[in-house]
């Protein structure tokens, strides 16, 4: 996000090492970064933004990666029965008070099966979807893998974005391409990075 060219004014997480390591690269960077530590559902929205100096309506991006074993396939998939499933909601609680132009929230792909508190499949996104369409949010998802934009991973997650804009948010076509891909040497796009092409040159 900081490389996108955003400020960052407030993060939070509940992990102590990993809020060791936010206010260390807070320092690093002489930025007026707040970090919470703490439980999400602990914090009021409105007194976030406060201690940041907004006010509802003034902020850019509201952004986050709500935690994911509560739908990754690699888990018990126990969804919304998951405390850490329920997380998910926080971003349309602080997008209520918040109300920033535009939310971006990353998440693992079996998201998209999740079942709802009825056991329907799809419905935890569906969900989801309603809220922020209430809230007066356009919203739109797509599965991205992380390779095809220029990062040395095979990763692939869904990047949801709801906006007040309501035209909404086209997402960026590719900017690199497998080498193996069909008409890849009919591409102008360059091949994926790869961590070779990242080391390269470290010492």
């Amino acid at each position: 996000v900081k490389q996108a060219g955003f400020n960052v004014l407030a993060c939070m997480e509940l992990d102590k090492n990993a809020c060791d390591t936010l206010r260390h690269a807070v320092e690093a960077e002489h930025a007026k970064t707040i970090v919470y530590e703490g439980d999400i559902k602990q914090f009021e929205p409105l007194d976030v933004l406060k201690a940041c100096g907004k006010r509802p309506g003034e902020i850019d991006l509201l952004f986050g990666g709500p935690p994911c074993q509560a739908f990754s396939l690699c888990g018990k998939q126990k969804s919304l029965d998951d405390e850490r499933g329920m997380l998910l909601f926080q971003m349309i609680r602080y997008a209520k008070a918040i109300r920033p132009r535009a939310v971006l929230m990353e998440q693992v792909k079996g998201l998209l099966a999740a079942k709802d508190a009825k056991g329907r499949r799809g419905g935890v996104i569906e969900k989801l979807l309603k809220e922020f369409s209430t809230l007066g949010y356009v919203t739109k998802y797509k599965v991205c893998l992380a390779a095809d934009y220029g990062a040395a991973q095979m990763r692939e997650r869904v990047i949801l974005v709801a906006t007040r804009d309501k035209n909404g948010f086209q997402f960026p076509p590719p900017t690199h391409r497998a080498p193996d891909a069909d008409n890849f040497f009919l591409s102008d796009l360059p091949p994926y990075v790869t961590v070779g092409d990242v080391l390269k040159g470290l010492t």
